[in-house]
């Protein structure tokens, strides 16, 4: 049975700091039973969130959405720990959204080290991170269809439609990462026309202090086309997004 996971990342502003469990946690608006043993959100070059969890989780996935730079550089790898101790997981990019002010990539961790008290730590210029982890995901070549250009509207705008996959197999995963740069926006969100996908965090820019981001998802029962659309609340500006999936 194979399961397709996908992620969504937005980005505003630029900066540095905690990320207060602010406006956007786990809003329910599809994906269906399916869900991610945990997920958390940081803000800051070098910031890291609370331990958590992610015993039985076979793929970690993070957005890091960055401003004026590239989020899939080798400086901006996501790095974690378990239990204070390095956990030796590799993060592989799966390319770069965006080349103007704002930029998000997808990583992912195949087969990785779990376990409890596990802490990420986010790098980048302004970033915002969010990272999850997964149960059922196959733990050899899990990544499947995938969108690494997306879509990168440097007209700007207040949604950024992803192009559109088709998952190999039935049941896979879909992760979708966006970003976009407004001090002004106040909400997010992951629309039809394909499909609404669940959106699992977001943080709303701070000037001076990060860059927006969201991560969301969405289950498949039955292989289909898929798309999305980055929806925000607030001034028109430049946008980008993607989608990743992966099987189970």
């Amino acid at each position: 049975m194979k399961l397709f996971i996908l992620i969504v990342v937005g980005t505003l502003a630029f900066g540095q700091g905690v990320l207060a469990p602010g406006p956007g946690m786990a809003h329910a608006i599809g994906g269906g039973s399916y869900a991610p043993t945990t997920h958390s959100m940081v803000t800051g070059d070098g910031t890291a969130t609370s331990g958590a969890n992610t015993t039985g989780a076979t793929l970690l996935t993070a957005i890091v959405a960055v401003y004026g730079a590239d989020p899939c550089a080798v400086a901006d790898t996501p790095t974690d720990t378990i239990g204070g101790v390095a956990s030796g997981n590799t993060w592989v990019s799966l390319g770069n959204h965006g080349s103007g002010a704002s930029a998000v990539c997808i990583w992912y961790a195949a087969n990785p080290a779990v376990g409890a008290s596990h802490v990420f730590t986010c790098h980048g210029s302004f970033p915002v991170c969010l990272f999850q982890s997964w149960p059922s995901i196959l733990t050899s070549s899990p990544q499947d269809a995938a969108t690494i250009g997306g879509s990168n509207s440097s007209t700007p705008s207040t949604t950024a439609q992803t192009s559109t996959v088709t998952p190999g197999s039935n049941n896979e995963v879909c992760v979708v990462a966006g970003s976009d740069y407004d001090p002004t926006e106040t909400a997010m969100s992951f629309v039809a026309p394909s499909l609404d996908f669940t959106l699992l965090d977001y943080q709303l820019s701070v000037a001076g202090v990060n860059v927006g981001g969201a991560a969301g998802y969405y289950a498949q029962t039955t292989a289909a086309a898929l798309s999305t659309t980055y929806t925000r609340t607030g001034s028109v500006i430049e946008m980008q997004t993607g989608i990743a999936c992966f099987k189970r």
